[in-house]
Parts: structure tokens; C-alpha cells; sequence
């Protein structure tokens, strides 16, 4: 999205969450700030068909979701497995993989839903913001291989009981 593009929603103001991620997020470059932006963006334009965030959350998508993404991506990087895709189950919008692709393009990422047209969604903004480092699965979480899996991350799958109930199977030994 370019910086004086408007969303279908008319309470999405560019400049405003560009200031807001600017000032939260000091050392994050420009050039990943309207990436997250244009995934903001798209993500109000599908909202309502898709229904991908809350009408509350969504009037405020820097705070609720890219913002939170990005803490938990400073506290969760540490621990990638090496040379291993970490996978986003439960993706939804693709939060939190897609901004974590956006802030580390050297990592691999996986985005699993079982939502078809939330897979679409995802897929197609994989495309727009050109993330040659994000795969996007359709699949039934319990139905990934056995330990195929060594970092994962969760954010609105569910409790955190139901959730790692979901992946143990798809968790390698040691996984994260």
C-alpha cells in the first residue's frame, strides 16, 4: 500500500500507525514498516468477508496485532531451531508469521490453517508483499508428520493446553 492509500475501512489512517510503529519501534526500518502496513491493510479490506480480527481489534491493528507480534517475535527468535522453518499454527490472518517474515527474512516460515479461505488470504498476501520465505499449508494441525516440527508458534489457536494438544504429535524431541 502506498503511504497515501486508504483501505476500504475508513478508520485505517496510514500516517497514524506509521507514526505508532515508527515510535514503538525505533530500529525498525521503513521499508518493513509499509510492509506491515500494507498487511494491515489487507487485512481490513478482507475483514469482513473473512472475519480475521474483531471489530474492536480491528480499529487498531498496530496496537492489537502487528505491535504484539513484533514483542513476541523479539522474545521467540532466540530460540528458531537452526536452519529449520518455524511454523505458524493456527495462522489465521498469518499472525504472527507473516510480521515475523516481514522482520526476519533470512528465517523460514510455515503458515498452517485448516481455513480454506483464510489459507487464500494468506497466500495472497505472501504475494503482494513479496515473501519468497513463507510457505503457506492448508492442513488439520494433528494431521502434520509425526515430529516434523521443531519451532512453532500459536497465537489465537486456542488455550495453550488445547493448542500444544493439537502439535504434540508434530513436535520433534526438544521442539519449541
Amino acid at each position: 500500500m502506498s503511504k497515501d492509500q486508504n483501505s476500504s475501512d475508513s478508520s485505517f489512517d496510514p500516517s497514524k500507525a506509521r507514526t505508532h510503529l515508527q515510535t514503538w519501534f525505533p530500529k525498525l526500518d521503513s521499508e518493513k514498516i509499509e510492509r506491515l502496513l500494507e498487511f494491515q491493510g489487507e487485512i481490513l479490506r478482507q475483514n469482513q468477508a473473512l472475519n480475521l480480527a474483531s471489530s474492536q481489534s480491528s480499529k487498531s491493528i498496530e496496537l492489537y496485532h502487528i505491535a504484539d507480534s513484533i514483542h513476541a517475535f523479539d522474545v521467540i527468535r532466540p530460540h528458531f531451531a537452526p536452519n529449520a522453518p518455524c511454523y505458524d499454527l493456527g495462522t489465521g490472518a498469518g499472525l504472527p508469521g507473516i510480521v515475523f517474515a516481514v522482520l526476519s527474512p533470512q528465517d523460514r516460515f510455515v503458515l498452517v490453517d485448516q481455513d480454506e479461505k483464510k489459507i487464500a488470504f494468506c497466500q495472497s498476501v505472501v504475494g503482494k508483499l513479496q515473501l519468497p520465505n513463507v510457505s503457506v499449508l492448508r492442513a488439520d494441525i494433528e494431521a502434520l508428520p509425526e515430529l516434523s516440527i521443531q519451532t512453532a508458534v500459536c497465537r489465537s489457536l486456542g488455550p495453550l493446553s488445547r493448542s500444544l494438544i493439537l502439535a504434540r504429535r508434530s513436535l520433534s524431541m526438544g521442539g519449541k
